[in-house]
């Protein structure tokens, strides 16, 4: 037999395998399912009428995103809109921007929005107190550190601790829990620092000289071809960075994962992540807008500063189109679908979450499940978890792209096509 008909033998081999095996788990899945709808009481199922019937709403998260989606899409809604009107005014676009961001940490937070500025101003005044001194970026991994442990401690703060006279702004809290969010702002608080400090360093200065004077000797035609370059170049400073940064990524590659786009794209944002900014773009206006965003500040994705700004401040990625957003955002309907098509029909995060398996095991008037539950119980439940993140970071990422930033992709490979559990 020849070799390419032995590798298409062999593949479909495997094909139906993997066909048996994913029939054998949906099929015994639901119908295990159903058996334990008719034997006992599960938790956290809701009765959606006729048409729909039961849905499993038992994961907390994912319930309480659920219902607030409306919301949600309405305020991010807003938002771009607000943002894209505002472009329209370059000088007051950034105040602007700020002050929208801190309008939605009220909503979210009420008055507990001022814990959480306190902590970032403490944070911002010590990443630019440490910008230049060696080893400081360890005093800002430690201060963010010990705020994070404390504020996990106490499960926040409360104004009754600071004076008993304000505690009538305790009953503000707002419709979210500030410190469930606070270490998303960490990693944005250091991901600033850790911009700014490398862009003041002086073997970052030094490297940018040295690219300059490359550049300006070899006078090559491509030194402003990139958007971060061209608009470098017009503050005064970081074009030949990025000229620099985008040879050395191009090594890097990429598979065009990102929304499905060309490499180009991808190569142009590893080069926005490894530019260093002029040193007037690591200011306080910037530092709130890109912490405080409001599309990716609830789940993110974490978008490094230097990105976030060359986006915002700079010039926008330019092979982002409205096709690109609508394709992306129907990518995260789809995901959605598949998701609310899980919870009707395999209502396994109930069946895990209140040990329904060991319920039926103990009892005396129900057969034992058979190790098959066990491992489709595991199955199903990581199936969930998976899709459950992928729809909530997709919603917002979504809402930052047809804001015109790009975030990384948290979710880009299937939980099924992965080479091991971890």
């Amino acid at each position: 037999m020849q070799p390419k008909r032995m590798l298409l033998v062999e593949r479909l081999a495997y094909l139906a395998v993997i066909a048996w095996a994913l029939w054998n788990v949906t099929f015994e899945g639901y119908r295990f399912a159903k058996h334990v709808r008719s034997v006992t009481h599960l938790p956290g199922l809701v009765y959606e009428g006729p048409v729909l019937g039961i849905n499993d709403l038992s994961d907390y998260q994912w319930r309480s995103f659920r219902a607030s989606a409306a919301l949600l899409a309405g305020a991010m809604a807003g938002f771009v809109c607000i943002s894209r009107l505002a472009r329209a005014l370059p000088a007051g676009r950034q105040p602007l921007m700020v002050a929208v961001s801190l309008l939605f940490l009220v909503v979210l937070h009420g008055s507990s929005a001022i814990f959480v500025l306190l902590l970032l101003l403490g944070g911002y005044g010590l990443s630019r107190r440490m910008a230049k001194v060696p080893y400081g970026l360890l005093a800002v991994w430690a201060y963010a550190c010990a705020t994070l442990l404390l504020v996990r401690i106490k499960n926040g703060f409360s104004f009754h601790a600071v004076s008993p006279s304000l505690s009538f702004l305790d009953h503000h809290s707002g419709l979210l829990r500030w410190h469930i969010h606070y270490n998303l702002l960490i990693l944005r608080l250091i991901s600033f620092a850790a911009d700014l400090h490398w862009s003041r360093s002086p073997r970052m200065q030094q490297h940018q000289q040295h690219q300059q004077q490359q550049q300006q000797q070899q006078q090559a035609p491509r030194a402003a071809a990139s958007p971060v370059a061209a608009a470098g170049n017009a503050a005064g400073g970081g074009g030949a960075a990025a000229a620099g940064a985008g040879a050395g990524v191009a090594r890097g590659g990429g598979d065009g994962g990102l929304l499905g786009l060309s490499r180009a794209m991808e190569k142009e944002l590893r080069t926005r992540v490894e530019t260093p900014l002029p040193l007037s773009y690591y200011g306080l206006g910037s530092f709130l807008e890109y912490v405080l965003y409001p599309p990716l500040y609830i789940a993110g994705p974490i978008i490094t500063f230097n990105s976030f700004a060359s986006q915002r401040l700079l010039a926008p990625i330019k092979q982002l189109g409205a096709t690109q957003v609508i394709a992306y955002i129907l990518r995260a309907a789809l995901a959605w679908a598949c998701l609310e098509g899980l919870t009707h029909a395999l209502p396994y995060n109930s069946i895990a979450k209140h040990r329904v398996l060991e319920r039926l095991t103990a009892s005396a008037f129900t057969p034992a499940p058979r190790p098959l539950h066990y491992a489709i119980t595991g199955y199903w439940v990581l199936i969930f978890m998976w899709l459950k993140f992928t729809v909530i970071w997709r919603f917002f990422r979504a809402a930052a792209l047809a804001d015109g930033v790009v975030p990384p992709e948290n979710m880009t490979r299937c939980v099924c096509n992965n080479y091991d559990i971890e």
